[in-house]
């Protein structure tokens, strides 16, 4: 069953996230940015919501490096990523 679950971005690192991007694993690339005009600043949160699935999740920062990627996240509820 697909439901919409959250995904809840936390930034606990000093860096202001500029670029978010959460795509299927089955996906050939990123997609669009998820933050669109926003950012999310040291220790502030944003919530993303998603169908239930597979997801790869990386973060950048204005310059584009990366600051924390990870790939096959089985997301079938809503959870917290972290940041660091």
């Amino acid at each position: 069953m697909v439901a919409d679950v959250n995904i809840t971005i936390w930034n606990r690192s000093s860096e202001t996230i500029w670029y978010v991007y959460i795509s299927p694993s089955s996906a050939s690339d990123w997609g669009t940015d998820r933050l669109g005009s926003a950012v999310i600043g040291p220790d502030e949160v944003m919530t993303f919501t998603v169908n239930s699935g597979t997801y790869d999740i990386k973060v950048e920062d204005s310059n584009h490096i990366s600051l924390r990627v990870q790939y096959d996240i089985p997301i079938q509820q809503s959870i917290t990523w972290e940041v660091r």
